[in-house]
């Protein structure tokens, strides 16, 4: 029995020793697992910032190329004016005319339409905007010509008849009450 009892002894002793050496090596696995763990995420860190750098530096390349294209572009919309501006030869109604300008030599890099709806012509003392605009395309050219039409209703007095000198001619005929006017209605265009 005794014999029993030192093998049971030295059976817990070594089961002690087994759960120890587990544990340990429990641990040791623990802390390895934490390190990789904490080496990733340090990694994952670094290849996030590398990446919002990159993303920052195309993102400036991107907007001061966007700002060098504006430039260009907004150089290009100064060097366009209307050319042949003119009111047409008739009025459309009483007081009303069409006014015709060309916007001539458009880059292809704008759009003709878009360029001549958003300039301005200075009609009868105030600002205005195209009614419509219409293309010209030429064929084998690298630019485009626009002709813009307005239509203007107001200070068209050229466009409002009116009565030139009205001259009274006394009255008309013997006995008869008729007072006789003679005047002309100046002609328009």
């Amino acid at each position: 029995m005794e014999r029993q009892r030192a093998l049971w002894a030295d059976e817990q002793q070594r089961h002690g020793e087994e759960k120890a050496a587990e544990s340990a090596a429990r641990e040791l696995e623990r802390v390895r697992w934490r390190e990789e763990v904490e080496a990733r995420q340090r990694q994952w860190k670094l290849e996030d910032d590398e990446r919002k750098a990159r993303w920052e530096a195309e993102d400036r390349s991107r907007h001061q190329a966007d700002e060098a294209e504006r430039a260009r572009l907004d150089k290009l919309r100064k060097s366009l004016n209307w050319s042949d501006f003119h009111g047409e030869n008739r009025c459309l109604r009483y007081g009303v005319r069409e006014y015709v300008a060309m916007l001539g030599n458009v880059p292809r890099e704008l759009d003709p339409i878009s360029e001549c709806q958003g300039r301005t012509a200075w009609v009868n003392g105030i600002d205005v905007v195209p009614h419509h605009c219409e293309t010209l395309e030429a064929e084998g050219k690298c630019h485009d010509t626009v002709r813009a039409h307005w239509i203007v209703d107001f200070e068209e007095v050229n466009c409002k008849p009116v009565w030139r000198k009205i001259e009274d001619k006394g009255c008309q005929g013997n006995g008869i009450r008729v007072r006789g006017l003679l005047g002309s209605l100046q002609i328009i265009y």
